[in-house]
């Protein structure tokens, strides 16, 4: 099995959950970000909040629930990694 087929695996257990939930996890880009140990636990983690608080499918605002897309669930979900990852280096 190649590294990338294994990276895809990894993510798409990770992000399982979401799936689960309705929500297309193909669309759900991560650019160049590789997972390690720390970050792939840091976006489980984040991907179980996610979902508890509901964040997957919308955001309040000023009193109506506005739907979240693939990608601001993206922009999220990379802000999380940003400290496990630096541009140019491989985690």
């Amino acid at each position: 099995m190649t590294s990338d087929k294994l990276h895809d695996d990894l993510l798409k257990k990770l992000l399982e959950p979401l799936a689960k939930e309705g929500i297309d996890i193909s669309r759900i880009d991560l650019s160049e970000i590789v997972l390690d140990r720390d970050s792939a636990l840091a976006l489980q983690r984040e991907v179980r909040i996610m979902i508890m608080r509901g964040q997957h499918t919308t955001v309040d605002l000023e009193g109506q629930s506005i739907p979240v897309g693939p990608d601001e669930i993206s922009r999220m979900l990379k802000e999380i990694l940003l400290p496990f990852y630096s541009k140019g280096e491989k985690t």
